[in-house]
Order: structure tokens, then sequence, then C-alpha cells
């Protein structure tokens, strides 16, 4: 595993950050490690239907648990949500790289990993979910992370 966190971290260093969510397998299933999935940027409200169904495209690809590594500041609830969803559903394992960020929406789905890795000096962020730029707390995504909690 130490051998897997130090590629995807690897991985993540050369890469820029993308301004929507890029969803991809990163490293295919080896016999010292499943499968890898990235999500590296935002989920934009116009995009939400693409980042769901692409995640579930790529998770639909493999019949063993996959292993979620997540880069990202923000985005959208309802995709993350559903992204949550998915992996819950699968018993996939999640992860944040060494001096990675996982905040908001984002952090919303490492918690939904079965098993939750973070690097050292990973960043994993939560606040109250808002609808708009403006400061406003939404109460219908508090409902949604009220769903999304680990049960």
């Amino acid at each position: 595993m130490k051998h897997l966190l130090a590629f995807c971290f690897a991985f993540l260093l050369t890469q820029h950050m993308a301004q929507a969510a890029d969803i991809s397998i990163v490293a295919e299933e080896a016999p010292d490690h499943p499968p890898v999935i990235l999500i590296k940027g935002q989920f934009k409200h116009e995009e939400i239907q693409k980042d769901i169904s692409t995640f579930s495209a790529l998770s639909g690809y493999y019949r063993k648990p996959s292993i979620v590594f997540l880069d990202s500041p923000e985005g959208q609830i309802w995709t993350a949500f559903q992204i949550g969803l998915i992996i819950k559903r699968l018993g996939f394992s999640t992860a944040v790289a060494d001096n990675t960020l996982c905040s908001s929406a984002s952090a919303l789905i490492w918690i939904s990993g079965k098993e939750k890795f973070m690097g050292k000096n990973a960043r994993i962020g939560f606040h109250a979910p808002k609808v708009t730029d403006k400061p406003e707390v939404s109460h219908s995504g508090l409902a949604i992370v009220a769903l999304a909690r680990p049960s």
C-alpha cells in the first residue's frame, strides 16, 4: 500500500488543477494493489450528470473493490452524494494523498469509503453547504449531508 500511495502522490504532483472534475483510472489492478480511480478538480453544476455517469461507468469496470483518490477543493454536493453512494455500495476505499486538499463536497466522498486513508499533511475540510457563492447555508444541502453520514 505504501508504494501505491507514493505512486498516486507522484501522479498528482505531475497534474495541474483542472477547471472541472476529471475522473479517471490512474492505475490498473495489480497483484500488490487494487485499481485506482482519481477524482481531481471541482464538481461543476452544469456537469452533474456527466460526473456521476463517468464515475459510475469507471466503478462498474471492476468487480473487485477499488481505491478512490480525491484531490478537489469544492463542488456540487449532489454529485458528491451520488458518487459517495456508489463508493459505499461497492465497498471501495477512499484516500487523500500527502499534501493534497480534499474539502467541501470532496470530503463527503472521502467519508463514504469503507476504509479511509490520508497521507501525511493531507488536508480534509468540511463546512456547512451553501447554494450560491454567498455565505448563506443551504437547508437542502444540510439534509443531503445528513443522509451522507457514515452508518
